[in-house]
C-alpha cells in the first residue's frame, strides 16, 4: 500500500476488512505516516475458492480498499476406472479407480453394477468408508464359480459428484 504522492499525509493504518476466506495475511508493522506498508497474503487450500480485503487508511482519514479474489480450477472430470484381468489365473481382475489429476478432488464412491458370480477379496466390496477421500482406490473381483459366466460393471464418482461412466 502507498500514500506516496505529493500532498499525502502517509499511511495511518493498514487492516483486514470483513472475515477473510480461504487466505492467511500478515501486515508488517509500519510508523504512523510512513508512505508504504507491506502485507503478505497467502492461500490456504489451492482447492479452494478465496477472498480477502486489506484497507488502507492514511493520515487524512482517506481509505482504499484492496480486494484480492483467488479463483480455483474447479474440477470438471470423473473418476478413471480401469479393469485389468489377470493373464494367469482365470476369473480374476483387478480393479483400480483414481481421481488423482490436478484439480481433481478425490474419490468418493465405488459401485458394482449388476454383479453376477463375482466375490471381492475379503468378501467386501469397496466401501464408501475406505474409499472416500483416497486419490486411488484398488480392489480384486474374483469369480466364485469359473463354471460359469462372470461379469460385472464399475462405476465411481468423486468428491464433487462427477461420475465416470461404466467399466
Amino acid at each position: 500500500m502507498r500514500d506516496d504522492r505529493l500532498h499525502d499525509k502517509g499511511l495511518d493504518s493498514v487492516f483486514v476488512i470483513g472475515t477473510p476466506v480461504n487466505f492467511t495475511y500478515v501486515i508488517d508493522p509500519f510508523p504512523k505516516h510512513s508512505p508504504i506498508a507491506r502485507f503478505t497474503l497467502s492461500v490456504i487450500d489451492t482447492m479452494t475458492d478465496g477472498a480477502i480485503c486489506i484497507r488502507a487508511l492514511d493520515g487524512a482519514g482517506n481509505y482504499r480498499d484492496t480486494c484480492i479474489l483467488y479463483c480455483t480450477i474447479h474440477d470438471t472430470l470423473p473418476p478413471i476406472v480401469t479393469i485389468t484381468k489377470d493373464k494367469t489365473i482365470r476369473g480374476k481382475w483387478t480393479v483400480v479407480v483414481s481421481d488423482n489429476r490436478s484439480w481433481d478432488r478425490l474419490i468418493d464412491s465405488i459401485f458394482i453394477v449388476n454383479p453376477v458370480n463375482i466375490t471381492f477379496a475379503l468378501n467386501t466390496p469397496p466401501l464408501r468408508v475406505n474409499t472416500s477421500g483416497q486419490p486411488t482406490y484398488s480392489f480384486v473381483v474374483t469369480a466364485i464359480d469359473t463354471l460359469y459366466v462372470s461379469s460385472f460393471c464399475i462405476k465411481a464418482n468423486d468428491l464433487v459428484a462427477n461420475m465416470s461412466t461404466s467399466v
